[in-house]
């Protein structure tokens, strides 16, 4: 099989393609997975604001390893700013080569995803749709995974997620996502493994080193989402106060795997 490059991960918005990540295989069978960059950086548990510095380019890399004497495979997260810093954290994990284990990447929200910084074209080697998606209706959680070749998350059946896993030479990369039935806004956030756990993201980040079963990977994406979600719930309240009990109405609608259409 020859390499794979530029994949296209998206969504589906009033005939636009709106980009969400894309996969590229180097010559040496590495992976470069490439998200749609916010046009601002923050530290984790911060809001923006004026002096933050701009992403110039962000990008995730998993490597094979070659020389690795102790099985790992680096993951390496890059994020070059406009101030001229580039920040760098990494995860070094067993589950891939002793393992036969999964490692997670990142967890997404999504922002409103419906502006020029997201629009896509189809000229490209493969696009993969996640569906139809409308930021006045919906928010989009998603997270990636990244397997063996014979691990696979596409026989997942269940109401409130949706999976997809994309094969390239050395590595299965998977995708799992769901919708969340409120607005989307502006903002947007990430929970980044890494090898180490920190004091601001949920406590299954320890197993990161070691992998996680397929079982563990769904329990950690709702996990996640639940994280993020009431993050974002919170933040609409500090702004909003009075949409409370709006947003209670909203959140017994749970998730879905597809956007629900009116």
């Amino acid at each position: 099989m020859g390499n794979k490059s530029d994949c296209r991960f998206v969504v589906e918005c009033e005939g636009k393609l709106l980009r969400l990540f894309s996969i590229t295989e180097r010559k040496n069978f590495d992976v470069v997975i490439k998200p749609q960059q916010a046009e601002f950086y923050r530290d984790a548990g911060t809001e923006h604001n004026n002096k933050n510095p701009i992403i110039k380019n962000q990008k995730y890399s998993i490597h094979c390893s070659n020389l690795s004497t102790t099985n790992i495979n680096a993951i390496v997260h890059t994020l070059d700013l406009s101030s001229g810093e580039t920040k760098k954290t990494r995860n070094y994990t067993k589950a891939l080569k002793e393992n036969n284990l999964s490692a997670l990447l990142y967890f997404a929200r999504c922002p409103d995803l419906n502006n020029p910084n997201y629009h896509t074209d189809r000229e490209r080697n493969q696009i993969v749709s996640l569906g139809n998606y409308n930021p006045k209706e919906v928010v989009l959680y998603y997270m990636i995974i990244v397997s063996n070749k014979d691990q696979t998350f596409n026989d997942l059946n269940f109401p409130d997620l949706d999976s997809y896993t994309y094969s390239l030479n050395k590595f299965n990369i998977s995708v799992i996502w769901s919708f969340a039935h409120m607005p989307s806004d502006n903002t947007g956030d990430k929970l980044h493994l890494l090898s180490i756990p920190t004091d601001n993201i949920p406590k299954p980040i320890n197993q990161t080193q070691e992998g996680f079963t397929k079982e563990n990977v769904i329990n950690n994406f709702r996990r996640f989402r639940e994280y993020l979600d009431n993050d974002f719930k919170q933040l609409l309240l500090k702004r909003n106060p009075e949409i409370e009990e709006s947003l209670n109405l909203l959140s017994k609608l749970g998730f879905s795997k597809k956007m629900i259409t009116h």
